[in-house]
């Protein structure tokens, strides 16, 4: 099997691993920006595997409210700085995010390198559990994906700051995607709420058939921070007073995502088109 995983590229850095976390929407965009801020001014690396504590739907950077066709108590919404469309997130979800300085990084160059390179590690991670025949059609999307047989089965977005951090976030599909409730919320273009239906999930393409999607995140976590650990010189925990200081960063950020004039902004020409992030062509 190891024919069939990718050329490994290794950075000659530390990478610090916040942990496995499940938190607010508002929390997770506030977290994902401190540490974009952090990276830049202590030239560090940091990744993150996180849930959502409620269903969630995250507008782009410059998607329109419109493409929302309801909120109810159920479901929580902001918007992020990456770009893309419009992601509806549960609990078959898993996030990623990956940040880091671009300074003094001649692998991490730009958009197409960091997909690259993170998009990588996550695709390895990815084939690592999958049944043997299903390994050789798993492969990286241009920008925005990785794909089982021209399918997505992870899509990501990112945003790199005018202070030269980048951050690379996105979903992996660990269970099947529920394409009657996603359409209840947003407003879905007729092909992509048919293509949802027919999305593969971890679940679907594991060794390991009949377990819970707990199992399955378990699993993926693991292969992940592995392959991490082969990417960077080494994974580092944060020490209590730099988890506090990230914190206390974060808290400050929170207000912004929970601001209505941020998400339903209307200082930048809005993008309406309706179609689901993992559905966009890359």
């Amino acid at each position: 099997m190891g024919n069939t995983l990718s050329v490994k590229q290794k950075i000659k850095s530390d990478i610090y691993y916040l942990g496995y976390q499940k938190n607010n929407i508002f929390d997770n965009m506030a977290i994902d920006e401190a540490l974009m801020e952090l990276a830049d001014k202590e030239n560090k690396f940091f990744f993150r595997l996180y849930d959502f504590d409620k269903d969630s739907i995250i507008l782009a950077f410059s998607d329109s409210m419109e493409n929302v066709k309801a909120l109810d108590k159920n479901v929580e919404l902001t918007r992020r700085l990456s770009a893309g469309k419009p992601i509806y997130i549960d609990d078959n979800v898993l996030s990623y995010s990956f940040i880091g300085p671009m300074k003094d990084n001649n692998l991490l160059k730009d958009g197409e390198s960091i997909h690259n390179f993170f998009g990588t590690i996550i695709m390895d991670s990815i084939k690592s559990i999958s049944k043997d025949n299903l390994i050789p059609n798993i492969k990286l999307g241009k920008a925005y994906s990785i794909k089982l047989e021209e399918k997505p089965i992870v899509g990501n977005g990112q945003h790199i700051s005018l202070s030269h951090s980048f951050l690379y976030h996105g979903i992996i599909a660990v269970g099947n995607w529920n394409a009657d409730k996603i359409n209840n919320y947003l407003n879905l273009v007729r092909k992509d709420y048919e293509a949802l239906k027919d999305l593969p999930s971890i679940e679907s393409i594991n060794k390991v058939q009949g377990k819970s999607i707990d199992y399955y995140k378990s699993e993926l976590i693991k292969q992940i921070i592995s392959n991490i650990n082969n990417r960077f010189d080494n994974v580092k925990k944060l020490s209590k007073d730099e988890l506090n200081e990230i914190n206390k960063m974060k808290s400050e950020k929170v207000p912004k995502y929970k601001d209505i004039n941020w998400i339903d902004r209307k200082d930048i020409s809005l993008k309406k088109d309706s179609r689901f992030c993992l559905l966009w062509p890359d």
